[in-house]
C-alpha cells in the first residue's frame, strides 16, 4: 500500500518546477488532528513548536529538467488540442460539472 504514494510523489515531482518534500507521516488528516489535540491540551507551548516537533520530511524529490521539457512540449500540444475537444466532451459527458 505504501508504494503508490511514493510513485505518485516521484511522478509529480519529476514534472513540477519546484522540489516536492514528502513528510514521514503521509496521513495529513491524522497528523493534523494530533497537532490540534496537542495544541488544545497544552502539551507544547506554541503551535509552531508542536509542528516543528511532529512534522518531519522523509525525502525530497527533485524535478527532472529533461522530463519537464518533454512535458512542456506535450502540454503545448494539449493546449492546442483542448479547444477542439471541449464541445465533443461536453456532448459525451453532459452531466460533468464543467470543462473550462
Amino acid at each position: 500500500m505504501e508504494k503508490a504514494p511514493r510513485v505518485a510523489a516521484f511522478v509529480n515531482s519529476s514534472l513540477c518546477i519546484l522540489f516536492f518534500p514528502r513528510p514521514k507521516i503521509t496521513e495529513g488528516g491524522a497528523l493534523g488532528a494530533a497537532i490540534m489535540a496537542g495544541a488544545g491540551t497544552g502539551i507544547f507551548s506554541s503551535l509552531g513548536e508542536e509542528i516543528e516537533a511532529m512534522v518531519h520530511i522523509e525525502k525530497t524529490f527533485e524535478p527532472d529538467p529533461g522530463k519537464q521539457r518533454e512535458y512542456g512540449i506535450l502540454f503545448e500540444k494539449y493546449k492546442k488540442l483542448w479547444p477542439l475537444l471541449r464541445e465533443y466532451l461536453r456532448k459525451f459527458c453532459p452531466k460533468a460539472i464543467s470543462f473550462s
